[in-house]
C-alpha cells in the first residue's frame, strides 16, 4: 500500500468517529480497505469512498460501513437480508452474518472503489443483489476455497 502525505493511520474506532461526522455532516469520506473479509470483491488496501444514504434506505446488495455495537470496530460488509429490527450483513468471505440498524450502526455505504468492479449503475444493483444472495448462502465462500485449492494444485504442477 503506497502512502502519500494525505495518509493517516488511525484506529478503527478513531476512523469510524471521524467517517460518522463527514457522513452526518453530508459529506463522502475515503479510506483503504484493511482486512480479507470482503474478497474477491473488495480487496486489503482497495481505496474506498462511503457515502450517506440521504433520502435513501440500505438495501440488499449494498457494501456498508457501520461499527460492531460492543467493540465500536469500523467493518465494511455486504447487507445480505433484511429483518424488522434492522439488516443481516455479512463479509462476502467470511461464514458470521451479524444484525445492525440504520440509522444507528450502519454509518454510510461504499460510493465507489478504486477497481472496475462495477460497469454503471444498472450493473452495480443488480451486480450487488446477486453477490449478497450468494455471499448469504455462502456460495462466494465455497467458490473462493475452490479456486484457492485449483490454484495450489496448479502451482505444484508447475
Amino acid at each position: 500500500m503506497k502512502k502519500d502525505s494525505r495518509t493517516i493511520c488511525a484506529s478503527s474506532r478513531a476512523v469510524a468517529g471521524l467517517m460518522r461526522e463527514a457522513i452526518e455532516k453530508g459529506g463522502r469520506f475515503q479510506m483503504m480497505a484493511y482486512g480479507t473479509s470482503m474478497l474477491p470483491f473488495v480487496k486489503n488496501g482497495t481505496r474506498l469512498i462511503i457515502e450517506p444514504f440521504n433520502q435513501n434506505s440500505p438495501r440488499i446488495g449494498d457494501v456498508v460501513a457501520f461499527e460492531r455495537l460492543e467493540s465500536k470496530e469500523l467493518v465494511i460488509h455486504r447487507i445480505v437480508g433484511k429483518r424488522t429490527k434492522g439488516y443481516l450483513i455479512k463479509g462476502d468471505n467470511s461464514k458470521m452474518i451479524e444484525t445492525c440498524n440504520f440509522p444507528g450502526s450502519i454509518i454510510g455505504k461504499i460510493a465507489d472503489k478504486e477497481s472496475d468492479l462495477f460497469f454503471g449503475i444498472f450493473f452495480r444493483q443488480t451486480t450487488a443483489f446477486i453477490i449478497a444472495v450468494l455471499s448469504r448462502g455462502r456460495i462466494i465462500e465455497f467458490g473462493w476455497k475452490i479456486g484457492k485449492i485449483i490454484k495450489q494444485y496448479m502451482n505444484n504442477m508447475a
